[in-house]
């Protein structure tokens, strides 16, 4: 070592001969000691026994950390490079029914959740002084079927009976009949139908 760094021609020959040997100590497979062994020299080298299962225990907790930040390290590349999943999102199917007038043209607009069976109204602008609207479904047999009353000045919402929904399709009519306070007394629209829509999938 001393002369390698007072004479430079010397430490230049020993770094070639190292290069030149060193694809040959790639071929060596690494051979780790017997457990037994550190312990029986350590204890040449001046250290106790109690001193020499330390510094044991310290390897392992060296060896140990190692492994536990390439583990890491690995984690996090996998999750770095691992694509993000798209969340899946699922959609009820929803039906809208735009409710017209034939001389009035367009009243209000009524929508139709299927996995709540929930019926939503917009407030409209309607003459109903002293009387309900009801809405009515009028499924493709042509009978109607009450929702219930509404008032037409405020958001509604109105649950549609589970027996109900098999009458709602894309064929089926929502209409607007003029009751009596508290809706038709005969089961059918006994008043003027004053607007009416076709339901249509969206």
């Amino acid at each position: 070592m001393r002369r390698m760094l007072s004479d430079p021609a010397f430490a230049a020959s020993v770094n070639d001969w190292r290069a030149r040997l060193a694809p040959l100590h790639d071929e060596v497979e690494e051979q780790l000691p017997a457990p037994h062994i550190w312990p029986l020299i350590e204890a040449r080298l001046g250290h106790s026994a109690a001193e020499a299962v330390i510094l044991t225990r310290l390897r392992r907790w060296r060896v140990l950390a190692v492994a536990s930040t390439a583990i890491a390290a690995t984690l996090g590349a996998f999750m770095i490079l691992q694509p993000a999943q798209a969340p899946v999102v699922t959609s009820s199917p929803v039906m809208v029914a735009q409710i017209a007038s034939d001389h009035a043209g367009p009243l209000m607009l009524a929508r139709y959740d299927t996995s709540t069976r929930r019926f939503s109204i917009a407030p409209a602008v309607m003459q109903t002084a002293g009387h309900s609207p009801e809405l009515w479904l009028i499924p493709g047999d042509g009978k109607p079927r009450s929702l219930g009353t509404f008032d037409p000045s405020s958001p509604t919402v109105l649950t549609v009976p589970e027996a109900m929904t098999q009458f709602i399709d894309a064929d089926t009519v929502i209409a607007v009949s003029i009751e009596p306070v508290g809706g038709s007394p005969t089961g059918q629209p006994s008043g003027p139908v004053v607007a009416k829509g076709k339901m249509q999938m969206i």
